[in-house]
Protein backbone atom coordinates (compact mmCIF):
# COMPACT_ATOMS: atom_id res chain seq x y z
CA UNK A 1 0.00 0.00 0.00
CA UNK A 2 1.30 3.50 -0.69
CA UNK A 3 2.74 5.70 1.66
CA UNK A 4 0.79 8.57 0.21
CA UNK A 5 -2.31 7.56 -1.50
CA UNK A 6 -3.94 9.32 -4.14
CA UNK A 7 -7.87 9.65 -4.97
CA UNK A 8 -8.73 8.23 -8.51
CA UNK A 9 -10.66 10.82 -10.14
CA UNK A 10 -11.40 10.04 -13.86
CA UNK A 11 -10.24 13.39 -15.08
CA UNK A 12 -6.96 12.06 -14.11
CA UNK A 13 -6.22 9.09 -15.42
CA UNK A 14 -3.92 8.76 -18.23
CA UNK A 15 -4.59 4.59 -19.04
CA UNK A 16 -7.72 3.21 -18.31
CA UNK A 17 -6.77 -0.88 -17.00
CA UNK A 18 -6.38 -2.63 -20.47
CA UNK A 19 -4.05 -5.45 -21.39
CA UNK A 20 -1.33 -4.38 -23.57
CA UNK A 21 0.95 -6.83 -25.46
CA UNK A 22 4.32 -6.54 -26.31
CA UNK A 23 5.72 -3.32 -27.77
CA UNK A 24 5.17 0.70 -27.06
CA UNK A 25 2.00 2.74 -26.48
CA UNK A 26 1.21 6.04 -25.40
CA UNK A 27 -2.28 7.50 -25.20
CA UNK A 28 -3.31 10.92 -26.17
CA UNK A 29 -2.81 13.15 -23.00
CA UNK A 30 -4.71 14.91 -20.55
CA UNK A 31 -4.43 18.58 -19.84
CA UNK A 32 -2.86 19.08 -16.46
CA UNK A 33 0.27 21.34 -16.50
CA UNK A 34 1.70 23.24 -15.43
CA UNK A 35 1.93 21.59 -12.30
CA UNK A 36 3.54 21.51 -8.58
CA UNK A 37 4.53 18.25 -7.56
CA UNK A 38 2.07 15.74 -8.02
CA UNK A 39 2.49 12.12 -8.01
CA UNK A 40 1.62 9.20 -10.60
CA UNK A 41 1.07 6.44 -10.17
CA UNK A 42 0.80 2.58 -12.24
CA UNK A 43 -1.65 -0.21 -10.98
CA UNK A 44 -0.27 -3.57 -12.78
CA UNK A 45 -3.33 -5.89 -12.57
CA UNK A 46 -2.17 -8.57 -14.46
CA UNK A 47 0.93 -10.11 -16.32
CA UNK A 48 1.54 -13.21 -18.16
CA UNK A 49 4.86 -15.05 -17.34
CA UNK A 50 8.07 -12.99 -17.94
CA UNK A 51 6.35 -9.56 -18.74
CA UNK A 52 7.55 -6.51 -17.93
CA UNK A 53 6.36 -3.05 -18.29
CA UNK A 54 8.97 0.04 -18.92
CA UNK A 55 6.66 3.81 -18.45
CA UNK A 56 7.23 6.92 -18.36
CA UNK A 57 5.70 10.05 -18.56
CA UNK A 58 5.70 12.81 -21.33
CA UNK A 59 4.73 16.76 -21.89
CA UNK A 60 3.37 18.99 -24.27
CA UNK A 61 2.04 22.26 -25.05
CA UNK A 62 -0.16 20.78 -28.26
CA UNK A 63 -2.77 17.75 -27.46
CA UNK A 64 -1.58 14.86 -29.12
CA UNK A 65 1.39 15.59 -30.71
CA UNK A 66 5.04 17.52 -29.49
CA UNK A 67 5.59 15.03 -26.47
CA UNK A 68 8.65 15.18 -24.70
CA UNK A 69 10.63 13.32 -21.54
CA UNK A 70 9.89 14.83 -18.08
CA UNK A 71 12.95 15.39 -16.62
CA UNK A 72 12.99 12.15 -13.66
CA UNK A 73 9.74 11.02 -14.72
CA UNK A 74 10.27 7.58 -15.03
CA UNK A 75 9.09 4.25 -13.43
CA UNK A 76 11.36 1.66 -12.10
CA UNK A 77 10.89 -1.24 -14.24
CA UNK A 78 7.55 -2.91 -13.43
CA UNK A 79 8.09 -6.97 -13.08
CA UNK A 80 4.72 -7.66 -10.30
CA UNK A 81 1.28 -6.96 -9.84
CA UNK A 82 0.95 -4.59 -7.64
CA UNK A 83 1.22 -0.24 -7.66
CA UNK A 84 4.27 1.71 -8.38
CA UNK A 85 4.65 5.66 -7.98
CA UNK A 86 6.39 8.73 -8.78
CA UNK A 87 6.82 12.40 -8.10
CA UNK A 88 6.95 14.88 -10.77
CA UNK A 89 6.53 18.23 -11.74
CA UNK A 90 4.68 18.87 -15.24
CA UNK A 91 6.22 22.52 -17.01
CA UNK A 92 3.49 21.99 -19.99
CA UNK A 93 -0.10 21.78 -20.38
CA UNK A 94 -0.56 18.15 -21.24
CA UNK A 95 0.67 15.15 -19.72
CA UNK A 96 0.69 11.09 -21.67
CA UNK A 97 2.17 7.84 -19.86
CA UNK A 98 4.35 5.75 -22.85
CA UNK A 99 4.78 2.45 -21.89
CA UNK A 100 6.81 -0.24 -23.65
CA UNK A 101 5.92 -4.00 -23.10
CA UNK A 102 8.34 -6.68 -22.92
CA UNK A 103 7.94 -10.62 -23.53
CA UNK A 104 4.27 -11.13 -22.67
CA UNK A 105 1.00 -9.88 -22.00
CA UNK A 106 0.61 -6.86 -19.13
CA UNK A 107 -2.28 -5.64 -17.84
CA UNK A 108 -2.06 -2.26 -16.41
CA UNK A 109 -3.49 1.37 -15.62
CA UNK A 110 -1.88 5.00 -14.79
CA UNK A 111 -3.09 8.05 -12.69
CA UNK A 112 -2.21 11.05 -11.48
CA UNK A 113 -2.93 12.65 -8.49
CA UNK A 114 -2.04 14.70 -5.44
CA UNK A 115 0.74 14.68 -3.85
CA UNK A 116 -0.05 14.59 -0.33
CA UNK A 117 3.22 14.15 0.61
Amino acid sequence: MSQYPITIDAELTLRTSALQGSGAAANTGIAVGPTGLVKARVDASVIAAGGTLDAHLEESDTLGSGYADISGATFTQITAVGVSEIFFKAAKKYVRIYGTVGVANFTWAAYIGQANK
